[in-house]
């Protein structure tokens, strides 16, 4: 499981020092510029989410130079609720016309960002201000909803993720003042149908007078690359799950999942791959997608 160690500042990229399981260090380079750090969510250079999003997404970039802005003729179809009609600036990159986006927006001041060869039917409602929700590269949508339901919300959706059925992911359902938590989903995961992500409880406990918020949603839910989540299962805590993990059907995540685990029932029993690596499949591409990540996140000895 990569934690964030040390971070580097030199010239105008960000270099970040990284640990994984067995000890092996990791030496991940940012190509976003400095300024980015300061501007909006990203104002605070000890940003958890960003610094995960850095290290488990490949070309990570919440830079609008580096996007086009999109207009409702990008898209296959572009719907929805919008009180505010400049409320979320859609940034792109290559051709949107095989993304069907239903918009439903609520709030101000958002921006979501979408990778090259992005595809399928997507909802995406926004009911907070100032939220940046990015999704990377060759992600296939299977009639999947986003949620993001507080101020300054983030999400960040890797490369090469398949859906294979409708979901609902939210981020920040009724978290309460004193939480943030934040979404980050790795490269290169599979996700099947009828898959719940959530990273608060939906509402907030107090302690008896009102007063103070109890158990906040302090941490962010992070699910590292190449990940199998099964058929109706659930990650329904701010938690974080490792590469490699499988997490089966129906199986209710409520505690962190090490690298090279698997996670069955409910709640989920937690248990060590012995031996085994999964794979999207025995096709020599297949096979290199799990090389790669192998050679990122090792089976520990």
């Amino acid at each position: 499981m990569i934690r964030l160690c040390k971070k580097h500042f030199f010239e105008d990229r960000v270099f970040y020092g990284t640990k994984a399981q067995g000890g092996t260090l990791y030496l991940i380079c940012s190509d976003a510029p400095l300024p980015l750090l300061s501007r909006g969510l990203m104002n605070d250079r000890e940003n958890p989410e960003l610094c995960d999003a850095q290290a488990l997404i490949e070309d990570f970039s919440i830079e609008p130079s580096h996007y086009r802005e999109l207009t409702i003729d990008d898209f296959q179809l572009l719907d929805g609720e919008r009180t505010n009609p400049v409320a979320t600036k859609l940034y792109g990159r290559g051709d949107m016309s095989r993304l069907s986006l239903y918009l439903k927006d609520f709030g101000s001041s958002n921006r979501v960002f979408l990778g090259e060869g992005v595809r399928g039917r997507l909802t995406l409602g926004i009911t907070g201000n100032n939220a940046t929700i990015f999704i990377g590269r060759d992600v296939s949508f299977a009639d999947q909803h986003i949620g993001s339901r507080q101020d300054r919300d983030f999400i960040a959706i890797g490369n090469d993720i398949s859906t294979t059925g409708p979901g609902r992911w939210i981020s920040g359902l009724r978290c309460g003042r004193a939480s943030r938590p934040a979404m980050i989903i790795g490269d290169a995961c599979v996700i099947a149908r009828d898959v719940v992500l959530r990273n608060s409880d939906g509402h907030p406990f107090f302690d008896p007078n009102l007063e103070t918020q109890l158990l906040p949603d302090s941490d962010n839910l992070v699910i590292e690359p190449h990940v199998w989540l099964g058929e109706r299962s659930a990650i329904i805590k701010p938690v974080r799950v490792g590469a490699f993990a499988v997490i089966g059907f129906a199986a209710v995540i409520t505690a962190n999942v090490p690298a090279h685990h698997s996670a069955f029932g409910s709640p989920a029993a937690i248990k060590r791959n012995e031996r085994k690596v999964w794979s999207w499949d025995d096709s020599e591409p297949g096979l290199e997608r799990a090389r790669h990540y192998l050679s990122r996140f090792p089976y520990p000895e």
